[in-house]
């Protein structure tokens, strides 16, 4: 029996595996027999191995000898830090672009402000031309 589970960052299954032979009076639970001490040293790395061959999907199996076995308070005070760093990380891109706009910001504000003294320009011009012209007219 499997489980896939879907509740957690990386979906992950649990195996249920009974060791089972079969014998003249029927079927007998028989690990050591059936799944010896090799068999199960060498599971994962096998399954690793299956499992990217037949899949095409590399994953990791992590048993008690690949992680540092820690305290259910540990764990959740390093689950603690790792997310306050990955927070840290997305408040310094989020500042990063907060300052890329207000200078982008300041930026347009003198662009605008040009803008406004190119148009009273323009308009100078423009009475200076008409004024001009009837000034020309008139003689």
């Amino acid at each position: 029996m499997s489980a896939v589970h879907m509740d957690e960052t990386t979906p992950h299954m649990h195996a249920f595996i009974l060791p089972v032979q079969e014998t003249e009076k029927g079927l007998k639970l028989n690990a050591r027999d059936v799944v010896g001490r090799k068999d199960l040293q060498h599971f994962h790395e096998d399954l690793n191995k299956k499992v990217d061959h037949d899949l095409g999907y590399h994953c990791s199996v992590q048993t008690g000898e690949t992680i540092e076995n820690k305290s259910l308070s540990k764990f959740k005070l390093d689950k603690m830090r790792e997310e306050l760093h990955q927070m840290q990380e997305e408040v310094s891109k989020i500042e990063g672009v907060k300052n890329l706009n207000e200078r982008h910001q300041k930026t347009l504000e003198a662009y605008y402000d040009l803008l406004d003294k190119y148009e009273a320009l323009e308009s100078q011009i423009s009475d200076l031309g008409i004024s001009l012209t009837d000034d020309y007219l008139e003689r």
